[in-house]
């Protein structure tokens, strides 16, 4: 089964392990925290301590390791 999504991701097909969703949703966060600071929806004190905690959790998802057949 799991020789299956190493060879769905080599065909161009998405794979779909969750782990994979982890970098992305954080950067679409560390995206927003800019935007709605710079829209004035957030304190820019928000913003400025809020940036850095998100950059270290996508360092966190980087380095974590989860691996799975199809990286």
């Amino acid at each position: 089964m799991k020789m299956e999504n190493h060879e769905m991701g080599a065909q161009g097909k998405t794979c779909t392990c969750s782990h994979h969703m982890i970098k992305p949703v954080l950067l679409l966060i560390f995206g927003l925290d800019f935007l709605l600071g710079a829209l004035g929806v957030i304190t820019n004190s928000f913003v400025q301590i809020s940036w850095p905690i998100i950059v270290i959790l996508i360092a966190i998802a980087m380095m974590s390791g989860k691996k799975c057949k199809c990286c």
